[in-house]
């Protein structure tokens, strides 16, 4: 199943938004309307550099997002950042894996949640912040499945990862000029010096993680827009799957990168 399968028809009923403050910060949750009496799976999605839980929002359909059953969490990067892999390389200067575990115990202690089913994804700084929290870890949680899109690893890449191979399927454009396909310096002028690892190295990376025992992809699958490869010969799936366009929020594709994940479960 291609990451980003054909989306689902509308549902009748509407998924609500939950707004929480928590002491170290905010984040909305995108509610189905059959969460009462049955546990549900969670995606935690994190937004990118100059993000907000608003503007995500405003691109997601409800009604789409009913269907799915799923609770969506959008959690708020303090000064519209994250601090990926422990440094402070966005500027969010707070303690995000502290954060997002503060989160995601908030949200288990409101709703049922499937601790078999929990998922990650994450847009530009928000897919670096997926990978910092699969190989970081949250306390006391385990991800079924990760969809990072438009960013990755930075350099030098992690020499471990507490993380067990997970699935993982990498979204990416062949046109991005903020996380280009082959990687780029970060100036001092953007915040930097940083260097951002190129897709084809970071997917390379995942493979030798879910120990894949081939570089070779199976056969491609084309999705809409998007053609994708996936290494299925692992212990966990990894599959990437490229579009010919620049940097761009893949919330139009959110629902459907779930709808793969949700294939797997811990």
């Amino acid at each position: 199943m291609a990451c980003t399968s054909a989306p689902m028809d509308s549902a009748v009923a509407e998924a609500t938004v939950v707004d929480v403050q928590l002491e170290d910060g905010d984040y909305s949750v995108v509610v189905p309307s059959s969460w009462p009496g049955a546990v549900v799976p969670v995606l935690l999605h994190v937004h990118g550099h100059h993000g907000t839980v608003d503007r995500s929002l405003e691109a997601l359909n409800l009604e789409d997002a009913d269907e799915m059953a799923t609770l969506l969490v959008y959690p708020q990067g303090q000064n519209e950042t994250w601090t990926v892999m422990g440094e402070s390389l966005g500027g969010s200067g707070r303690d995000d894996l502290a954060f997002l575990t503060a989160v995601m115990d908030d949200v288990a202690a409101r709703w049922p949640v499937d601790r078999a089913r929990v998922y990650i994804s994450g847009f530009s700084l928000g897919g670096s912040m997926t990978l910092t929290v699969l190989c970081m870890g949250l306390e006391g949680w385990t991800f079924a499945a990760a969809a990072p899109a438009s960013g990755g690893w930075w350099d030098p890449l992690p020499a471990t990862c507490a993380a067990p191979p997970t699935p993982l399927c990498r979204i990416h454009g062949t046109e991005d000029d903020q996380w280009t396909w082959e990687g780029r310096e970060v100036t001092e002028e953007d915040g930097g010096p940083y260097q951002q690892i190129g897709v084809e190295e970071d997917v390379a990376w995942w493979r030798d993680h879910n120990r894949c025992t081939s570089s070779q992809p199976d056969d491609p699958i084309a999705s809409g827009e998007l053609s994708c490869s996936y290494w299925s010969d692992c212990e966990a799936p990894v599959g990437l799957c490229a579009y010919e366009g620049g940097h761009k929020p893949v919330h139009e594709w959110l629902l459907r990168e779930l709808e793969w994940m949700k294939v797997f479960s811990r």
